[in-house]
């Protein structure tokens, strides 16, 4: 099982399958590799090993702009709260409304930050799960 989570993962964004002419799926598969305390574990991390390798170098090429969309997002907000101080002090109901139509265009431009590439997910609830594959883009 270890192997072939490997090697799909390996594979997840080089390579789709299509079925038919309507339908492409990622080749990723989702294993849970369960095994008692002792049971040959350590092959299951050396079979990992290559993959926490890629996610690191994917993570370190992608700093930069990670770091760089951080810093464009707290920028935005706090555009945003100052917009917000500055409509609620506001005295005259057509300036109050201009500067709320400029916070709500500020809020449906925040930056998005990427979120750092994890290639693989342990000791996870089924709900986190599911936030950090809609966060890889369903990988």
């Amino acid at each position: 099982m270890g192997a072939l989570g490997a090697v799909s993962a390996a594979l997840a964004r080089k390579v789709e399958v299509e079925i038919g002419a309507t339908h492409r799926e990622p080749v990723n598969l989702y294993i849970g590799a369960t095994a008692p305390s002792g049971e040959r574990k350590r092959v299951i991390r050396d079979l990992a090993e290559p993959l926490y390798e890629a996610e690191r170098d994917l993570a370190q090429a992608m700093e930069p702009e990670i770091t760089a969309a951080e810093g464009r997002r707290a920028v935005a907000e706090d555009r945003i709260k100052h917009l917000q101080k500055v409509a609620a002090k506001e005295d005259a109901a057509s300036e109050r409304e201009r500067l709320i139509r400029e916070l709500d265009k500020a809020r449906g431009e925040l930056p998005v930050v990427p979120p750092r590439p994890q290639l693989v997910a342990d000791d996870t609830t089924p709900e986190e799960l599911g936030r950090l594959m809609a966060c890889q883009s369903e990988r």
